[in-house]
């Protein structure tokens, strides 16, 4: 049920659910998207 907004980030996004504000943070910055990708691995 999340809306694309034409970033293939936000394909992502939907694992880190939990994790909205982080989610679309990296949907919007895609050198943040490497950050989260990390600390999403640690937490997970």
């Amino acid at each position: 049920m999340t809306e694309v907004r034409g970033q293939r980030t936000d394909d992502r996004c939907q694992m880190t659910e939990v994790r909205g504000q982080i989610c679309e943070l990296g949907s919007r910055n895609a050198a943040f998207d490497e950050l989260r990708r990390d600390k999403v691995g640690k937490k997970d």
